[in-house]
């Protein structure tokens, strides 16, 4: 009497096991386990707000073209972040720079119309903001400062925190008043930037 349950329950399990089926992972909701082939890696998160920094100097600037005894022109091609370069300009006592985008094109940023047309002189130091994605360094936007001659004779220097924005077609979308903290105000005039600045 106690044989016969032992040999259903035998045969119960040998079905089982002889019928090949396995429990479905898409039925638990688990998917393939992590780290086999076909398991769904998640994105690397990108690293926000990465800061980087360049110069405008003989370091790192080639000469590319000059003229001394025409308003003392001298143009320099410099380094950038992201694939971007600056083609930096020195004439007439007046300072300016175009964006070198990674395909090539040129877009010139007025700076010296910022001034109003007259003299200026932008800092050596290029800081640029921007994000790591897949490890590569892709900037947004860089800001430097312009110093810029006021008062009688332009002997009041003062310095402008100048915000330029990259997407798109590159240019400036703030100018920051001199001041106190002008650095801090400068890349917080980065958040929401509007259009680009009429400049004359």
């Amino acid at each position: 009497m106690v044989v016969l349950p032992l040999l259903a329950v035998s045969s119960l399990t040998l079905l089982g096991a002889c019928s090949g089926s396995e429990p479905d992972p898409a039925a638990s909701g688990t998917g393939a386990p992590a780290g086999l082939p076909g398991a769904a890696s998640p994105a690397p998160a990108p690293d926000k707000d990465t800061i980087r920094q360049t110069r405008l100097d003989d370091d790192g600037c080639k000469l590319l073209r000059s003229n001394p005894d025409e308003a003392s022109f001298f143009e320099y091609d410099c380094p950038g972040e992201g694939g971007y370069r600056l083609r930096f300009t020195k004439a007439d006592l007046r300072e300016d720079l175009a964006v070198i985008a990674p395909d090539g094109t040129a877009h010139k940023l007025g700076l010296a119309g910022l001034a109003g047309g007259g003299f200026s002189e932008l800092d050596d130091s290029v800081e640029w903001h921007g994000e790591m994605v897949e490890g590569a360094f892709k900037p947004a936007f860089f800001l430097l400062e312009q110093e810029v001659p006021e008062g009688a004779e332009g002997r009041n220097e003062k310095d402008y925190g100048i915000v330029v924005r990259l997407e798109g077609k590159p240019c400036v979308v703030a100018r920051v008043d001199p001041g106190p903290d002008l650095t801090l105000r400068t890349r917080a005039a980065m958040n929401g930037a509007g259009d680009c600045l009429q400049i004359r």
